[in-house]
């Protein structure tokens, strides 16, 4: 004979209902818990995680980077000089005047996450901005023609005097430098770490 169980409602339930339910009951919490961590690496999965593992394509980190640049541009009414991966998505470093803002923008380039001012303007950076005339953008999409890959930070430098972009495209584990003569975009070199 099968036990029985009285329910709340005065229902019988057998104990196959209890061999069954409760292990699927438990499953349901464990991957309600699961989906509540407050860790903030796994709430925001960001670009070098989604980069290494390939489930984001060239094309779409291209796409978000440069999106991310429009979004942090207009977020401060500045030019971007420098754009990195970060665990929540891009943070672009963008000139307003003398000053320097770093903002935090969504993987896809959507939504500003973040934005503060992060002091005076690197001196260099100050001197160089006025000889671009290829935009950010513009480079991350000449870097990628140059060598394949996805975008993983890029920056504006001075290579012998020249200011250029100094863009790292990331192609399976291989790490490529490509440097782009900010005035024209001319291909300055490629290096292959």
């Amino acid at each position: 004979p099968m036990a029985a169980f009285v329910g709340v409602y005065g229902h019988q339930m057998s104990t196959n209902f209890f061999r069954f339910a409760a292990p699927a009951l438990a499953l349901t919490l464990a991957l309600g818990l699961s989906a509540c961590s407050d860790d903030a690496d796994d709430a925001q999965p960001g670009l070098s995680e989604s980069t290494a593992t390939g489930s984001v394509s060239n094309a779409e980190t291209l796409t978000g980077a440069t999106a991310a640049i429009a979004a942090a541009e207009s977020a401060v009414s500045g030019t971007a000089f420098a754009i990195d991966t970060d665990r929540r998505g891009w943070e672009v470093a963008v000139a307003v005047g003398d000053r320097e803002h770093e903002v935090v923008v969504d993987a896809a380039g959507e939504n500003v996450l973040n934005s503060r001012e992060d002091g005076r303007l690197d001196s260099e950076v100050s001197a160089d901005l006025p000889n671009v005339k290829i935009s950010l953008s513009q480079a991350l999409a000449l870097a990628t023609k140059a060598s394949p890959g996805t975008v993983e930070d890029a920056e504006l430098d001075r290579e012998r005097g020249v200011t250029i972009w100094a863009v790292t495209m990331l192609s399976g584990r291989t790490e490529t430098e490509v440097y782009l003569n900010a005035a024209d975009g001319t291909v300055v070199k490629v290096e292959k770490d």
